[in-house]
């Protein structure tokens, strides 16, 4: 997951970058005029991105991690978007569900991961899951501790509880779709990093990343292959 990357000056600078490329080709042999405006705007566009990285300049629309959820240690991860966890203790001030010593399942908000049938991407977004909750054979973290919050629907009809989960890294369900591990779906009213998941999915297919690979991409959603196997 990239933190200190502004999705949306990157996506813009490689827009101008591919308009000066068409420009260039239609123009033959030469270069035309609007090939180097748009190598001359890329090039601003570059210089004040680097300026953002450099200043420690983060993706504002996440912020940091929440004050209020609740810690759970992770005790499987089943597939890319879902774990089973125990409930540790309340985070923050107000009304949380009493989870203490409960095992739950937990289903990440805003997140369609391949399903474990899909191979190779279903078993590939599981132990991209598992690295990033510590679970993972590379994580080199003992404590499988995260931090979950919510949002307005808490828990499904399969009785999973909807979440958004934490680790010091930051939001893993960004970090799911970022990395092309998942699809970014919106799940109403569990909205909140709605547009977020939707930047890290744009991210992740501009630069070709997990099922948005073009020489291995997905050609079927979780979700079509799903009923299909109904």
């Amino acid at each position: 997951m990239m933190h200190l990357m502004n999705r949306c000056l990157y996506r813009n600078l490689s827009l101008l970058w591919c308009s000066g490329l068409r420009g260039w080709k239609k123009s033959g042999a030469g270069l035309s005029l609007g090939f180097w405006r748009s190598l001359q705007l890329a090039g601003l566009m570059w210089v004040i991105w680097g300026g953002l990285m450099v200043s420690g300049c983060q993706s504002p629309s996440v912020g940091s991690v929440p004050l209020k959820g609740y810690r759970m240690s992770v005790q499987a991860v089943i597939n890319g978007n879902t774990l089973e966890a125990i409930g540790v203790e309340t985070i923050g001030e107000g009304t949380m569900p009493d989870w203490k010593d409960k095992r739950l399942r937990v289903r990440l908000i805003g997140v369609d991961a391949p399903d474990p049938a899909q191979d190779p991407w279903g078993e590939a977004a599981r132990e991209f899951l598992a690295e990033q909750v510590g679970f993972g054979s590379e994580s080199g973290q003992d404590d499988r501790l995260v931090l979950v919050s919510l949002d307005t629907q808490v828990q499904d009809g399969y009785d999973r509880v909807l979440a958004y989960v934490w680790t010091d890294a930051g939001l893993v369900n960004e970090a799911i779709v970022a990395a092309g591990h998942g699809l970014a779906r919106s799940y109403f009213p569990n909205v909140k990093y709605e547009a977020v998941l939707a930047d890290a999915q744009a991210e992740a297919r501009l630069l070709g990343r997990g099922i948005w690979n073009p020489d291995q991409p997905l050609r079927e959603s979780p979700a079509a292959f799903r009923k299909r196997q109904k």
